[in-house]
């Protein structure tokens, strides 16, 4: 999306004028809802979730700014001097901060910070695939402090393992598109056409 609206967001967020349910469903709507859009959508919840974290831990509150243009290109997310970098687990940032840093000495690679865990991006309401019957599991995210600047964030979903929970990560596989097919992808009342469920926050 536009990077005006990116940081209206956040806000908004940062602000809780907005629920998580609801930033999910609006970051994926402006970003059109299904095909490989979705992958803008995780990027840029992970950077106002990171955003608004760092500014609740920031003792003097101050605002992050997301895309912050400089001579080399726009870093996902600035504060103060402090800058990071997010991707997508099994990334490297480590170029990207460089660049940043050749083209402002003055900028520094950002604080460690406390995991964001079990965000819920896509809630399946138990639904079925119709002719296996199995259930199709909701969507998760998990964001991670790599090291000093560099954020990384994974989908997963929890499967059911002889009654027992546990965490599987979505990576780009074939079984992530053929779960992900299903999920609902627009916010105005449509899915993919093979399946259904809604988002939600957590």
């Amino acid at each position: 999306m536009k990077v005006d609206k990116l940081n209206d967001y956040l806000h908004q967020y940062a602000s809780s004028k907005i629920s998580t349910e609801d930033l999910v469903k609006a970051v994926i709507k402006e970003n059109g809802g299904a095909g490989l859009s979705i992958y803008t959508s995780f990027h840029e919840i992970s950077q106002i979730l990171v955003a608004t974290k760092l500014y609740y831990l920031d003792p003097n509150h101050v605002m992050p700014t997301l895309e912050y243009r400089v001579s080399s290109g726009e870093i996902d997310i600035v504060q103060g001097n402090e800058i990071y970098d997010v991707k997508p687990m099994g990334s490297s940032a480590e170029q990207q901060l460089k660049k940043y840093q050749q083209s402002d000495p003055n900028l520094i690679r950002g604080s460690w910070f406390t995991s964001i865990n079990d965000i819920k991006l896509i809630d399946m309401e138990g639904e079925t695939e119709p002719i296996t019957g199995i259930i199709f599991p909701d969507l998760y995210m998990q964001i991670i402090w790599g090291s000093p600047g560099k954020i990384y964030y994974t989908q997963y979903y929890y499967v059911d393992n002889n009654k027992t929970w546990k965490r599987e990560k979505v990576s780009n596989s074939n079984a992530f598109f053929k779960v992900f097919d299903h999920y609902f992808v627009n916010t105005g009342g449509s899915s993919s056409g093979r399946g259904g469920g809604r988002f939600s926050g957590h």
